[in-house]
């Protein structure tokens, strides 16, 4: 599956695991890390993200834009709290 955010790409069969970080979702491959930086501190919102990314993996996506699903995430947040 690819994943699109911004100008970053990963090829998220290449990865071997994932990690979050304040704000950051961190791919580790043999080749080296790729890091989508989101525009939050929050850690929760950078867990559910990386739950949104390995549910469509299963689920079978050959492909993920985080742009859109991270544009609407705010208002799902906010509505959550």
């Amino acid at each position: 599956m690819l994943i699109t955010y911004n100008n970053t790409q990963v090829d998220f069969e290449k990865i071997q695991s994932l990690s979050i970080e304040k704000g950051k979702i961190i791919f580790q491959a043999k080749d080296g890390n790729k890091i989508i930086q989101l525009n939050r501190d929050n850690h929760e919102v950078a867990d559910e993200i990386a739950e949104y990314i390995i549910n469509c993996y299963k689920r079978g996506f050959k492909r993920l834009n985080l742009n859109n699903y991270i544009t609407l995430e705010p208002y799902r947040v906010k509505l959550n709290s």
